[in-house]
């Protein structure tokens, strides 16, 4: 198909991996936009750990994880009792104070050139590895009791407390599962790309991945990918009119959210079930589709 790249392809299984930590918070109904500081944690660690010389990329994955997990897990405490769009506000507010940070220590982080010098060890099997590890590992969670538990979070957390749910717990394990893909992402991107640039953790780049899991839905585990696919290819589709990307990405978006709120993975499957029960001739209202006789 047209577009279709080993460059594109590449760049579709990077974008999936980011996007997949905007989908672990949102696919519990957690309005946390904070994957952009994690995924910056993770990549300047390991670029600032590559210009000291620590060349292992699996130390530098680790040191970013692990950072990014105990910061979600501190930040947690400070706004665990917050949620819907003040939770939002405040974890958009995080993107540009950790902008400041990276922009204000050059010594550390490079300022706003940025830390080149990492080294280029991530190419398409390592990307197709991770884009598959993480598929295993969120369909087995979807069919899940844990996966029950988030889905009931998502839809109504009182009914979801009331239920025997722990919603403070589910809620701050996934705050911090969500920093540990993005984390993670954030490595591989330093990896992919060699460098590291404040321009790549920024608001734009929080606005993308959110596109991208709307797009795609958090309802099911292969929205991400969906998401990925079609937001990073939109401009290769239109390389003769770059001009109308922006307006061809946002229209979907709309369209999205007006007629398909579950994204295009969730409103597929709706679609199929719907063909089916059709196909199969069962009533919609459950009943047993015979006529009572009255008297």
């Amino acid at each position: 198909m047209a577009g279709f790249t080993p460059t594109a392809i590449e760049l579709i299984l990077l974008n999936a991996v980011g996007v997949f930590s905007v989908y672990i918070v949102l696919s519990g109904g957690l309005f946390a936009f904070a994957f952009v500081v994690f995924m910056g944690i993770g990549a300047y660690a390991a670029a600032i750990l590559a210009s000291h010389g620590h060349s292992s990329m699996l130390v530098q994955a680790l040191t970013g994880i692990g950072i990014a997990a105990v910061s979600a897990m501190l930040l947690f405490l400070m706004v665990a009792r917050l949620r819907g769009i003040y939770l939002g506000i405040v974890t958009v507010g995080l993107t540009a104070i950790f902008g400041a940070l990276i922009n204000n220590f050059p010594h550390l982080t490079g300022g706003p050139l940025g830390l080149p010098g990492v080294s280029l060890n991530v190419h398409l099997p390592a990307l197709i590895a991770a884009v598959g590890f993480l598929c295993v590992v969120f369909a087995a969670i979807q069919h899940s009791k844990l996966g029950r538990r988030v889905k009931l979070l998502r839809t109504d957390p009182l009914v979801a407390g009331t239920l025997g749910v722990n919603v403070r717990l589910l809620s701050g394990g996934l705050f911090v599962a969500s920093s540990v893909v993005a984390a993670f992402a954030g490595c591989l991107q330093a990896h992919y790309l060699g460098f590291v640039s404040p321009d790549s953790f920024n608001f734009t780049t929080l606005i993308l991945f959110l596109e991208m899991a709307v797009i795609g839905g958090v309802s099911h585990w292969a929205g991400p990918i969906v998401g990925a696919l079609v937001v990073t290819m939109i401009p290769q589709w239109l390389q003769s009119f770059q001009i109308l990307s922006p307006v061809v990405s946002g229209a979907i978006l709309l369209l999205t959210i007006l007629f398909l709120p579950e994204g295009i993975v969730g409103g597929v499957l709706v679609l199929g079930r719907s063909a089916v029960i059709a196909l199969r001739g069962e009533p919609r209202n459950g009943g047993v589709g015979t006529r009572t006789e009255t008297r």
